[in-house]
C-alpha cells in the first residue's frame, strides 16, 4: 500500500502556556488532542527525558497547570509528518518560542538519515499546498486560543524588505472582493472621523459643487487655449492647470499631508479614500504638485 492509499487522518495540534497563551509546542497526532496532551504530562514521560520541553511542562505541573491545547489542522495521514514539519518551521520563522526539540516529521531527516534538502522541503510544501486545492484538506479553522497564539508569536516583529516584497508579489493581481473594498473603506471613514476630518466619502455632490468643477474646467479649457495661441505658460499657469483638472481641492491636499505625515496610513489606502492614484499622493508629498507657494493662504498675503 502507498503513502497516498493509508486510510485515516490525523491533527497538527498545539499547546499554548496557560500563563500567557504563548504557543510552546506543535506536534502531530492520529488520537484526540486531549489524550495526547495527557500522554505529554504523565509521569513516565516527564521523568524519563531531560529536555527544554519536559522542563517546561514539569515546571507546569509544579504550579498546578495544564497546558492548553489547540488544534491547528486535520489532514490525511500520508500528509502528516510534512505538515509538522511546515508548522514547526513556520511557528519559529512568526518568532514563536517553540520547545520542540526535532524539526518535526520523522525528526526532521529522510528515513535514510540524510538531511532534508531546500529543494525536497520545497517539494513537501508544493505537495501541501496541492491538497489544499484538491479539498483533500479541509480549510483551516482557527479557534481564539490558536488566534491568540498566532498574534502573540507575531508581536514585535520586523519584516525585512525581502520579506515584503514577497508579500507585495503575492498579493500582486489579486482582486479584492465588494465586500472586503467596503469594510476597508468603512473602516478608513471611522479613522478620519476620530481625528475630526471629514473628506466626504459616498456624499452626493451639491448644485453649488457642481459649478465649482465646471468653473475649473472652464479654466483648464481657457489655460489650453492660451497655451495653443502661442501665449506663455508660466510654472504657475502649469500648476492651476493640473489643479483645475484634479479631483482634489487645498482642503483635501491639506487633510492628505496630515496623514501623510502622521504615517498611520499606506499611501494606496489615502488614493482610494480620495479617489485618486498613489502616484497623485506621491507627488503632493514630494511637492511636486499642489506646492505650498501656491497655497490660497500664501497667495492672500
Amino acid at each position: 500500500m502507498s503513502d497516498q492509499e493509508k486510510p485515516g487522518r490525523g491533527i497538527i495540534y498545539g499547546m499554548c502556556d496557560p500563563r500567557t497563551n504563548e504557543l510552546r509546542y506543535v506536534g502531530k497526532t492520529i488520537n484526540s488532542l486531549a489524550y495526547r496532551i495527557r500522554r505529554h504530562m504523565t509521569p513516565g514521560v516527564l521523568n524519563r527525558y531531560d529536555t527544554h520541553h519536559t522542563r517546561w511542562l514539569r515546571q507546569l505541573r509544579e504550579l498546578g497547570l495544564y497546558p492548553k491545547g489547540i488544534i491547528i489542522m486535520e489532514l490525511p495521514l500520508y500528509l502528516l509528518d510534512e505538515a509538522e514539519i511546515f508548522w514547526i518551521a513556520y511557528m519559529r520563522r512568526l518568532g514563536a518560542n517553540l520547545t520542540n526539540t526535532a524539526e518535526g516529521g520523522t525528526g526532521g531527516v529522510t528515513r535514510k538519515g540524510r538531511p532534508n534538502t531546500p529543494e525536497h522541503n520545497r517539494k513537501l510544501h508544493e505537495g501541501l499546498r496541492r491538497a489544499h486545492l484538491n479539498g483533500l484538506i479541509a480549510p483551516v479553522k482557527w479557534s481564539d486560543a490558536a488566534k491568540r497564539a498566532h498574534s502573540e508569536a507575531r508581536k514585535g516583529m520586523k519584516f525585512t524588505d525581502e520579506h515584503r516584497a514577497n508579500i507585495a508579489a503575492a498579493k500582486k493581481g489579486k482582486k479584492q472582493s465588494p465586500e472586503a473594498v467596503e469594510k476597508r473603506t468603512e473602516a478608513l471613514r471611522e479613522a478620519l472621523k476620530v481625528r475630526g476630518y471629514s473628506p466626504g466619502i459616498g456624499k452626493k455632490i451639491s448644485e453649488s459643487k457642481k459649478g465649482k468643477y465646471t468653473e475649473a474646467m472652464q479654466k483648464s479649457l481657457e489655460l489650453a487655449h492660451a497655451s495653443r495661441r502661442g501665449v506663455p505658460i508660466t510654472n504657475e499657469h502649469k500648476e492651476k492647470q493640473r489643479q483645475a483638472i484634479g479631483k482634489l481641492n487645498w482642503e483635501k491636499v491639506d487633510e492628505i499631508r496630515i496623514l501623510l505625515k502622521e504615517g498611520k496610513m499606506r499611501k494606496v489606502d489615502i488614493a482610494k479614500l480620495y479617489g485618486v492614484s498613489p502616484r497623485v499622493i506621491l507627488s503632493i508629498q514630494k511637492e511636486e504638485t499642489w506646492k505650498p507657494e501656491y497655497h490660497p493662504s500664501k497667495q492672500s498675503q
